[in-house]
């Protein structure tokens, strides 16, 4: 299969808090995930909560020092074949987000220092 990747990615593994406007209460809500790997355009993760394509999303990493790290994006899609799901409670659900804006290499090297890794 021929896949369309613009980024190398870095396999990632850390906590997430994901804010999300929930479809059922019409608010934005304080979801919770893990991290599978990040690229400069985006990252996989998986989460016990339900998002819908092109979801947005407000995304933060844990970091070392307090100060925010985070990134905003777009659910692309639910990825039920991805080979880390074989990995995680039956609940988890993997998803692809796009982040609205393109990281350049410095970017990502520098959120990848600040974020604790697990």
């Amino acid at each position: 299969m021929f896949e369309k990747r613009k980024f190398a990615r870095y396999k990632f593994t850390v906590p997430l808090k994901v804010w999300a406007v929930s479809p059922h209460l019409k608010k934005e809500i304080q979801y919770h995930g893990e991290t599978i790997n990040i690229s400069r355009g985006g990252m996989l993760f998986a989460s016990i909560a339900v998002f819908g394509e092109k979801t947005d999303c407000h995304v933060e990493f844990p970091s070392e020092h307090g100060e925010q790290v985070s990134r905003v994006g777009s659910v692309l899609r639910t990825v039920p074949d991805a080979p880390e799901k074989k990995k995680l409670p039956p609940e988890m659900k993997v998803y692809a987000l796009q982040f609205n804006e393109t990281m350049d290499e410095t970017e990502l090297e520098s959120l990848l220092n600040q974020v604790i890794l697990v």
